[in-house]
């Protein structure tokens, strides 16, 4: 009976071993082919793009490579926050494990392949109390002045705010179908109409000074409209 226990005894201690060592094993190879954590298993990144700033809701590589920078200034008041904004940098590194790497966006990597990706970087940028919007005439490269009606060299005079109406924030006005600027009560709704900026069955055009002119008949091309943040 006492041999048997000891037996008994042995077998769960051999079965207790085996197990340990299979999952010791497993664990070890589940670990060097697959890391458990994205971005674990490279190089140290290189830095290969500084810092800049980019209008864009992506950080992808095919799509930032393709945009031009700028030098973010916290002084300009048009550069703020309005969802588009992003200060990014791009980094490569490579993968150094046997198994293959995980990257940022989720691929497998194998030994010895790079990855290309963008991070945020700089300070933060604050957020827009607006948006505003400039009527440009890409003829000749001016905004219309809502004031004087006129087109003019664009700059932030020319700004208005856009919710459902054109609102001139500085004089606490909006703008009619006819241009003129009036109590906001009565504004009409504006909409986009490829790409142009319409209400009812009236858009704005670029010629005689800003005139609105019906949609049937619209055919500029010259106008375009061009959202800027207004804080």
């Amino acid at each position: 009976m006492t041999n048997l226990l000891l037996l008994f005894l042995l077998l769960i201690i051999v079965v207790v071993l085996v197990l340990i060592l299979v999952f010791s094993l497993t664990k070890n190879i589940t670990e060097e082919l697959i890391p458990p954590f994205r971005n674990t298993g490279f190089s140290t990144p290189e830095l290969i793009r500084d810092c800049a700033l980019y209008h864009t809701f992506s950080i992808e590589p095919a799509i930032v490579d393709q945009l031009q920078g700028t030098t973010y200034n916290p002084n300009d008041p048009y550069q703020c926050q309005d969802g588009s904004l992003k200060q990014l940098a791009k980094y490569t590194n490579f993968c150094m494990l046997d198994g293959g790497c995980i990257g940022l966006n989720g691929t497998l990597y194998p030994k010895g392949q790079r990855q290309y990706y963008y991070q945020t970087c700089g300070s933060e940028i604050p957020a827009c109390d607006t948006l505003g919007v400039w009527f440009v005439n890409t003829a000749n490269g001016q905004c219309l002045n809502v004031t004087t009606r006129n087109f003019s060299p664009c700059s932030p005079n020319n700004v208005l705010v856009y919710d459902d109406t054109i609102r001139q924030s500085a004089l606490n006005s909006c703008l009619l179908q006819s241009l003129a600027l009036s109590d906001c009560t009565v504004a009409p709704n504006w909409f986009y109409f490829g790409g142009y900026l319409c209400s009812g069955n009236s858009c704005l055009s670029s010629g005689n000074n800003g005139q609105v002119v019906t949609v049937p008949d619209y055919t500029d091309s010259n106008l375009q409209l061009l959202l800027v943040p207004a804080r």
